[in-house]
């Protein structure tokens, strides 16, 4: 069996327990005496030296075991060392390269040794048909990389090694690992519901299970959709979302007859999901921009939706309608109260303008300011002008805009 420890280390009735992530503030930094100020500049002469010790076997091009002990203190202590690792990748190819000689040598030795055959079978079957030294090295590598990641869940470098780790594993065991990792990262992105390096490498672990049919698109759409109805401003369960519906609509080049029905429908009613999550978003918190920043993706699947099945190409049509009455009643009832209120629904029907999506001539956007003076949005210039005045940080693109924007 496969035995790998996960994050649950840290674990309290079950369940892992992660600091915050975000919104946190540094702490103070704090006088050392002399007797830390002297321990710290004896570890920072051992890190040196153990630096220089792991470089000079690189440079040598060393793919000795010896190797990896000394390389494994030295990414405990600095886990973005990124030469580290990928140094340490290739000491395991070349040593993994070395056992397989070495197996099939002795293989050819015991052709004829129906026991010996019949033990080396037992042995790889014990070991997901991996040879024996690279399953103990990857699942090693595993623990390591666990307790790297645990300490440090931002670390780029550890989840590149990460997928590494998972990629040279046997597909029986894969498929048991990954299952697992999924398992693992939900439970990591309730405790942290934005860490992006958590979200990318789940992304990657989900398309793996989908290659190897243990994992379905609508799954992973379910997935993200419970994450943004539990926070609005959960911007890596939106921006998942995206990337999944995108993988969606770009399947529907290659359907088959009999395929193209399912996924189309599957695609309508991943957008229909979208448009509710969207509204509801902006009636909830209109001050967030998380889901007027996901209109454009939303536009763009809409527009390839209909592209891809004629009975949809209305679609995008509708869509654009709903959004802009939200648009418009939320920039009418919270110009009263403040200019910055308006910023987001304004931001929407401008970019909608300036896409043609509607006229402001024809439809123009009537507000109330604090004082109950009326104020008529007419035009494209108009929109830009007063974009520049509730957002005075981007005052200077918007203004730009209006200067190139037709009266």
């Amino acid at each position: 069996t496969v035995s790998v420890l996960y994050w649950s280390t840290h674990a309290r009735g079950g369940s892992l327990v992660v600091g915050a992530m975000h919104d946190q503030r540094k702490g103070t930094r704090e006088e050392l005496s002399a007797e830390q100020q002297t321990a710290l500049e004896r570890k920072i002469a051992e890190f040196k030296t153990l630096y220089a010790e792991c470089y000079a076997r690189r440079d040598a091009g060393s793919t000795s075991r010896d190797c990896l002990e000394p390389q494994q203190r030295l990414l405990t202590q600095n886990p973005e060392c990124f030469s580290m690792w990928s140094h340490r990748r290739r000491v395991y190819l070349a040593l993994w390269e070395e056992e397989r000689i070495a197996l099939a040598a002795a293989a050819a030795e015991a052709a004829e040794d129906e026991k010996e055959k019949s033990d080396n079978g037992a042995a790889f079957a014990a070991t997901g048909g991996l040879p024996p030294q690279r399953f103990a090295d990857l699942m090693a590598e595993l623990m390591f990389n666990t307790a790297i990641i645990k300490r440090d869940y931002k670390c780029y470098a550890a989840w590149t090694h990460r997928r590494w780790i998972l990629d040279h594993l046997s597909p029986k065991l894969r498929l048991k690992v990954l299952s697992e990792e999924n398992g693992k990262l939900e439970e990591l992105l309730r405790a942290d519901e934005r860490n992006f390096h958590a979200w990318g490498y789940r992304r990657w672990v989900v398309t793996q299970l989908e290659a190897l049919g243990a994992y379905t698109a609508e799954r992973d759409l379910a997935f993200a959709e419970a994450k943004i109805m539990q926070n609005f401003s959960n911007y890596s369960a939106w921006h998942n979302r995206a990337v999944v519906t995108d993988r969606l609509v770009r399947s529907l080049a290659h359907a088959t007859a009999e395929e193209r029905p399912a996924r189309v429908d599957a695609v309508k009613a991943a957008l229909d999901k979208d448009v509710d999550m969207i509204v509801r978003a902006f009636y909830c918190d209109p001050n967030d921009q998380s889901a007027w920043m996901y209109v454009p993706a939303l536009l763009a699947h809409l527009a390839a939706l209909g592209a891809a099945a004629e009975e949809h190409q209305s679609l995008r049509a509708e869509v654009v309608g709903k959004l802009l009455d939200a648009a418009y009643e939320l920039a009418e009832d919270d110009m009263a109260e403040a200019d910055a209120a308006v910023k987001w629904p304004l931001w929407l029907i401008v970019t909608l303008a300036a896409d043609g999506h509607v006229d402001l001539a024809e439809r123009p956007l009537r507000l109330r300011s604090s004082d109950e003076a009326s104020e008529l949005v007419g035009s494209l210039r108009d929109g830009w002008k007063l974009l520049g005045r509730v957002d005075p940080l981007r005052k200077g693109f918007f203004f730009e805009r209006a200067r190139l924007a037709k009266a």
